[in-house]
Order: C-alpha cells, then structure tokens, then sequence
C-alpha cells in the first residue's frame, strides 16, 4: 500500500513506514525516530487533512484513523500516519466501495455506527459496508474533535470503558456523535462541507476545522 503512495515529495511528511516487528508483536522499529503524540493543537490538526487530502488523492482510504496510529516527527515538525493494515484502494472512477466491515470505530461517523450496531444485533444483515471515499474525513474531524477537546475526550473514554458488551458500546457511540451533530453547528458545518456532492475543497474543509476549534476553546 505504501508503495503505491510514495509517489511525492510529500511521502515522507505524511507517513511511515515499520522497519521492523519484535518477536514478540509488542514493539514497533521505524525507519526515522518518531514520538507519541498526547495532544493536538490546530497545526496538527491541519497536517491530518493534508494527510487525508493526500490519501483521497491517491484513491485510498485507511479505515483505521485512531490517536495509537500517529506518531510525531520532530525533524520535519509533522503528525505521521501509520499502520495500513485496513486500507483500501479505490478504482480511478469509484466513489464508493464494498469492503467487510474493519478498522476503528470511535471516531467513526454516525451512518458506519448505526449500520455496525444493527449489523451485530441482526447477523441477516450483510457484513460488507459501502465504504465512501469521504469515509476518512469524517473520521478524522471526529479524532480531532478527540485530540484537542478534553470534555469529548473524557466521555469517549468512558463509553469504551464502561460498555459491558461491543453491541452497546456501539450504540453508545451513535449517540454521542449524533448529539454533537445536532448541538454543535460549527461540527455540523464541516460535516456538511464534507458530505457536499460535488469536488472536495479541501482547503475550506481545514478553515471550517480551524474555526471550529477556535470556538470550542472559547466556551
């Protein structure tokens, strides 16, 4: 999947690639010295569309955006996307694609959220979900409302911790993004820059994210 991607100068900026895998699975080798990554401010924020811009680009989609898949590159002072393990390429002229369900589903959007828990309440239900191109960006305003708002944060930690089962855990997450949805109409904007039907402006996507973000910290 990689390969496919570095095909620019920005290869280097957006991602990285793993060196090597101890034997036993715990630890990670990458081939530049990365840093974990606590908290995101509105510059990081910005990086992680150019990172999906770049993707989107690319006819790719990760599926897989989560804090524990961004690392920190202090030469360059970029966020660095890894681990394709659940990426997905699309062909030139498709925007949407059928793939079994996978990847992380906290900061998914409420449509993945409301087809998974009805998926594992009704095993009739196909496990294949229509994967849009735009699948990425949703998850990625959601992350960063995550990374830069302690209040979210806070309150999908405690979905995750305190769920007894996956099923409820799912619908938990339903409605606390659906929440912020309908309450927070700077959110609702992006989503709606997001989900526009015509060419992506990804540019009017990171002013909208900025604004956001500066009113959230005003509260």
């Amino acid at each position: 999947m990689l390969e496919q991607l570095n095909n620019s100068k920005n290869f280097d900026s957006f991602f990285e690639d793993v060196f090597e895998i101890s034997p036993t699975g715990n630890f990670l080798s990458f081939q530049n010295y990365l840093d974990p990554i606590r908290s995101w401010k509105i510059i990081e924020s910005e990086q992680l569309i150019d990172i999906i811009e770049y993707l989107y680009n690319s006819n790719i989609i990760h599926r897989d955006l989560r804090p524990e898949n961004f690392m920190y590159d202090s030469y360059r002072n970029h966020l660095k996307l890894i681990d394709f393990g659940f990426a997905a390429i699309f062909e030139n002229d498709e925007m949407i694609k059928s793939l079994p369900v996978g990847g992380a589903v906290s900061y998914a959007g409420v449509k993945f959220l409301k087809f998974y828990s009805n998926l594992l309440f009704n095993m009739g239900i196909s496990e294949y979900y229509e994967y849009e191109r735009t699948f990425d960006l949703e998850c990625a305003l959601n992350l960063i409302m995550f990374m830069t708002d302690s209040m979210i944060a806070h309150n999908i930690n405690s979905i995750r911790e305190e769920s007894p089962n996956f099923v409820l855990k799912l619908k938990k997450l339903y409605q606390f993004w659906n929440d912020i949805k309908k309450n927070n109409n700077n959110y609702t904007q992006v989503l709606n820059l997001i989900n526009l039907k015509q060419a992506l402006e990804f540019e009017n996507i990171k002013n909208a994210i900025k604004n956001l973000l500066i009113l959230n910290n005003q509260k």
